[in-house]
């Protein structure tokens, strides 16, 4: 009986030492760290975060992510994908001991920083238009891909070196209007060209089947700087140089056009004037603002 009772606490006391080596070989999670704690993406873009789990030995070395905001940024396994402007923290919580660190994430517009083909600027009535609006990330190639609402269209831009202005997408236009016409400018309406022409003496009336209608007969693109810079089509070629100026506004037609406002010598030397077309077209843009 004392051999068999010997045994058992022999036996027990090398569980219970096998136990402690099992416990001293847990490393508990003391911290978690981000490389990079800052990024800067353009919308659509994407960055892979690295996170490091301290010590480096720790037994558990599971994470889990979460983004402040997702409709700015989201993150799946430290994968960070843009989506619109602005700023967010992409946060790193480890499941041992709830240890974070954070990256700022700050989105900026696909078309970089906008400014004006020149300094110049042109009072009309009792509004300032601005010259033609470039920008630092314009490509040399549009991407439009066409499609049946404004939603099909890709935020793009073709450059247009011959001529002042570049030429942008409705979309572009649209969605970047806050980057591209910074306040106190603003991108125009279909109601600024109408009292444009107002300003240069022309009628501003309504004309059946368009939403403006604007006097050509007043409204020469030198008096306010307008250049025939023609427009990129939405494979990219351009078209009408020397020959047409086109220019957007934030008034919508439908799901496919928008309000614009296009000078042409198309009739034989005399300046017409066109009142809508499609999104996927590249059209420039001039800020306005009020005096």
């Amino acid at each position: 009986m004392r051999k068999i009772l010997t045994i058992l606490t022999t036996t027990s006391m090398v569980f219970a030492i096998m136990s402690c080596k099992e416990k001293d070989k847990n490393v508990a999670v003391t911290g978690v760290t981000l490389n990079p704690k800052t990024a800067t993406l353009t919308i659509s873009n994407d960055l892979t975060l690295t996170a490091t789990v301290l010590p480096n030995d720790a037994t558990n070395q599971a994470v889990t992510w979460q983004s402040s905001n997702i409709a700015i940024a989201s993150v799946d396994n430290g994968k960070i994908t843009a989506l619109s402007m602005g700023t967010a923290n992409i946060i790193v919580t480890t499941a041992d001991g709830n240890k974070t660190d954070t990256c700022v994430v700050t989105v900026e517009g696909v078309l970089g920083i906008a400014s004006f083909a020149t300094e110049s600027m042109w009072i009309v009535g009792s509004q300032t238009w601005s010259d033609a609006v470039q920008t630092t990330f314009c490509s040399n190639k549009t991407t439009y891909n066409g499609g049946s609402t404004s939603a099909g269209f890709n935020i793009d831009c073709r450059s247009n070196p011959d001529q002042k202005g570049d030429l942008f997408s409705w979309r572009a236009v649209n969605e970047l209007k806050d980057q591209l016409c910074v306040a106190p400018w603003r991108v125009p309406t279909a109601e600024d060209f109408k009292n444009l022409d107002i300003a240069m003496e022309g009628s501003g009336e309504n004309r059946t089947g368009d939403l403006e209608f604007i006097n050509s007969k007043y409204l020469d693109p030198s008096v306010w700087g307008g250049v025939f810079g023609g427009f990129s089509a939405g494979n990219g070629s351009l078209a009408n140089q020397g020959s047409g100026a086109y220019y957007w506004s934030l008034s919508e037609i439908s799901a496919t056009h928008a309000n614009i406002l296009g000078l042409g010598t198309w009739g034989g030397g005399t300046i017409n004037v066109q009142h809508n077309n499609g999104k996927q077209f590249g059209f420039t843009l001039r800020c306005i603002k009020d005096n």
